[in-house]
């Protein structure tokens, strides 16, 4: 049964008589509608159609039938019931469309029985006319079928007319844009790919105006583009104005608007925003799920942003199993994009790192590699983060060597891909310093030159950071690793300091019990510690240990051992001799129970 909406055909007839009793013209009117959807032609009767889309609103439903069909068939038995109220408010308001060029292609057609064709009402007399005793059905049948070819026709020279002179209309715009670089009309500024982009933008948002889904799609991707320069602010202006749009023209459950949902949660995990990526990519999944079915490429890369989500939310195990759906549909799909697959293998293997499963994910971050070099070539962004996630993995499994040469090799990358400023080059920095002090806190002593090069990599990873987003986690990171340094150099008033600045920032972010914020306020409440505050640290790492206390992870499990371990120090120095035993009893626990 087809809705109001996508009937091609409105039937009108009077359904009752002066006594409410059904009358002639309706049992035609039904056999009509019948014969017609069994020929496969989308037909509205309103005693069938009504009834069974339970429509509240007759009126309404009616003006929109009225609006979608392409033909309106007219039946009666009398001149006089085809010039009642409700029949005549329908055929007239429908040649009025014809006349005044809203459905200047339209056609009306009578089906009549039991008088002469002469006595049709005065406009009807104009319109092709059938005698349902004289094979009327099946001979208005054939003429439907050409009018509504006919209509199709029309419609997609239409279509492609005006799909050409949208073309056109891009074309001017994008040509108008590029000569705003010519030396004749800059005399003498020279402008960057920032200053076209800027001045693109401006240009957009005046013009397009009767193209909305064309100036949506580079409202897009026009923000996608300030997003890859770091000005995460203004992508998100046009980010949502073309999310927006979508909505408005295309809908909330089209492919267009899925495509915004996709692009403002990527967008959000840029800025950190974590929970608003979920919020995103779980509409778009939903919305893919309903679109396309479980199977299709589009909903298993929902599920694999989904992942990426709840991963950085903290729940490493639900993101692992994600991944593990979405690596396990992918390979399964002859005709998957070998990029797609890339960044499904790399990352189901840093939640196998994350999820503490190390050993599994060798084979998966060099099938990564491989497959980026295969699909990329030497110098791609996704060589160079295959590369990095190599390095870590290496950097867990105590291969510092290997991991240094990575580390770097991807900053080599992404310097010469991005240059000095770029978000992906300030956090590779951040990583490789994270790294470095990582290795000189397992050394007896460090040299003043490891030090120092381990605070300039923090340092201009931080300094970057702030610039292009404050608040995000990796100004925490960053902020953290500099802690580290002032620990080892024995500056624990700095690293207090810089670890109570980092938590700020997490938690702005972050959940409160994720690992990482967790792992801030354990490392606050060592720097106490060992600062010979031992009133202040023990409050924060009892609150650590609580936290951890339900954390079965391999990474948790790690870092409720360095916890405790701080606790047996901070009751030996109290002197405090039942909590000192206490906790050496849990360490003991701790370590026989952790995963190996």
């Amino acid at each position: 049964m087809f809705s109001g909406e996508s009937a091609q055909v409105f039937i009108s007839v009077k359904n009752l008589d002066e006594d409410g009793n059904q009358t002639r013209d309706a049992d035609i009117a039904r056999e009509l509608h019948t014969y017609l959807e069994s020929e496969g032609i989308s037909s509205f009767l309103s005693l069938v159609t009504l009834e069974a889309m339970g429509a509240a609103e007759y009126k309404g439903t009616i003006d929109d039938a009225l609006d979608s069909a392409a033909v309106l068939v007219a039946v009666g038995t009398s001149p006089e019931n085809l010039a009642s109220r409700w029949v005549r408010y329908e055929w007239d308001s429908y040649f009025n469309d014809i006349i005044s060029g809203i459905k200047p292609e339209g056609k009306v057609f009578s089906l009549i029985s039991g008088f002469d064709p002469s006595r049709l009402p005065r406009a009807l007399r104009q319109t092709q006319t059938f005698e349902y005793e004289k094979g009327g059905i099946e001979y208005l049948h054939n003429f439907l079928v050409n009018s509504l070819v006919l209509n199709k026709t029309i419609q997609e020279r239409d279509q492609e007319k005006k799909a050409r002179q949208d073309l056109e209309e891009v074309v001017n715009f994008l040509i108008d844009l590029f000569k705003s670089s010519n030396p004749t009309e800059t005399l003498g500024e020279t402008l960057t790919a920032r200053d076209i982009l800027d001045r693109g933008s401006e240009r957009l948002r005046n013009e397009l105006a009767n193209q909305p889904v064309t100036k949506a799609r580079m409202l897009d991707a026009i923000g996608s583009t300030y997003e890859s320069l770091g000005l995460y602010e203004i992508a998100q202006g046009h980010k949502q104005e073309a999310y927006e749009i979508r909505v408005e023209h295309v809908g909330a459950e089209s492919e267009e608007t899925v495509t915004s949902l996709e692009s403002l949660g990527w967008l959000a995990h840029a800025r950190a925003d974590y929970r608003g990526m979920q919020k995103f990519v779980e509409q778009a999944y939903r919305l893919n799920l309903k679109l396309h079915g479980e199977n299709d490429v589009r909903t298993i890369a929902t599920l694999s942003d989904l992942a990426v989500a709840l991963g950085e939310l903290g729940d490493p195990e639900q993101a692992l199993s994600y991944s593990e759906s979405v690596l396990d549909a992918a390979r399964g799909h002859t005709d998957l994009a070998k990029k797609s697959l890339e960044s499904y293998v790399r990352r189901y293997a840093i939640y196998l790192d994350e999820s503490g499963r190390m050993a599994e994910a060798g084979p998966f971050h060099e099938e990564s590699l491989a497959l980026s070099h295969e699909v990329y070539g030497a110098l791609h962004p996704n060589v160079a983060f295959a590369t990095e996630h190599l390095g870590m993995f290496y950097e867990q499994t105590g291969d510092s060597k290997r991991a240094d040469k990575l580390y770097r090799d991807a900053l080599s990358m992404l310097e010469r891909i991005f240059g000095d400023a770029h978000p992906e080059v300030a956090q590779t920095r951040g990583n490789i310093a994270k790294f470095l002090v990582g290795g000189l806190q397992k050394k007896p002593a460090q040299s003043q030159a490891e030090l120092d090069e381990a605070r300039d990599f923090a340092q201009r990873a931080l300094s970057a950071n702030k610039k292009i987003e404050p608040d995000h986690t990796y100004v925490g990171e960053n902020l953290s690793t500099l802690a580290d340094i002032a620990k080892l150099e024995k500056s624990y008033r700095l690293a207090t300091s810089l670890l109570e600045e980092a938590i700020g920032v997490y938690t702005k972010r972050l959940p409160h019990d994720h690992l990482t914020v967790i792992k801030a306020k354990n490392s606050l409440g060592e720097s106490l510690l060992l600062a010979g505050k031992l009133e202040s640290a023990q409050p924060i790492l009892s609150e650590c240990d609580e936290a951890l206390a339900e954390n079965f992870t391999k990474p948790g499990r790690e870092e409720r051992t360095k916890t405790i371990e701080n606790l047996i120090r901070l009751y030996r120095a109290m002197g405090d001799k039942a909590n000192l035993s206490k906790y050496e009893n849990q360490l003991e626990l701790v370590v026989r129970v952790s995963p190996n």
